[in-house]
C-alpha cells in the first residue's frame, strides 16, 4: 500500500486533471478531449488504484463494487489488486434467468461483506458491509 504522502500527491493530481476536463464536457455529457490537447498533469490508472486501495484500507466502504476471481477465491479492483477472499453460497436463477451466487467477503480491511456475484453477466458482485 502506498504512502500517506503519495496519497495525498495522487489526488492533488486527479482532482487538477478532473477540473482540466470540465472545459471538454459535451451537451450529451460525454467528454471529448482534442487530439492535441495536453492536461496540466499525468494521471494513470495506476495512480488512480493505488488511490482506490489505500481508501479500501484507511476508510472501509459501506458498499462497494468488485470483482470475483472464482478460481482463486478472491475479490480485487478493477486492476486487479486483491481486496479480499470470498466464501460461496447456493447459486440461483433469477426470475430473468441470470444465475446469482449469494458470496461473502472477509475484506484485507479488516471487515466482512455481504452480496450478489452476478455470475451469468460477467465477473462483477456488489457487496455491503455486515452491521
Amino acid at each position: 500500500m502506498i504512502h500517506h504522502n503519495t496519497y495525498r500527491s495522487h489526488l492533488r493530481k486527479i482532482a487538477e486533471h478532473e477540473v482540466w476536463l470540465k472545459q471538454f464536457i459535451q451537451k450529451s455529457g460525454w467528454i471529448s478531449v482534442p487530439a492535441g490537447a495536453k492536461p496540466p498533469v499525468k494521471v494513470t490508472n495506476d495512480m488512480r488504484a493505488e488511490v482506490e486501495v489505500y481508501e479500501w484500507h484507511k476508510n472501509p466502504p459501506d458498499t462497494y463494487f468488485l470483482y470475483v476471481d472464482e478460481a482463486e477465491k478472491k475479490v480485487t479492483n478493477w486492476t486487479g489488486e486483491v481486496l479480499g477472499r470470498c466464501i460461496f453460497g447456493t447459486k440461483y436463477t433469477d426470475n430473468f434467468g441470470g444465475k446469482r451466487v449469494p458470496i461473502t467477503v472477509i475484506g484485507t480491511n479488516g471487515v466482512n461483506y455481504h452480496g450478489t456475484y452476478f455470475e451469468s453477466s460477467g465477473t462483477y458482485a456488489r457487496i455491503k458491509a455486515y452491521k
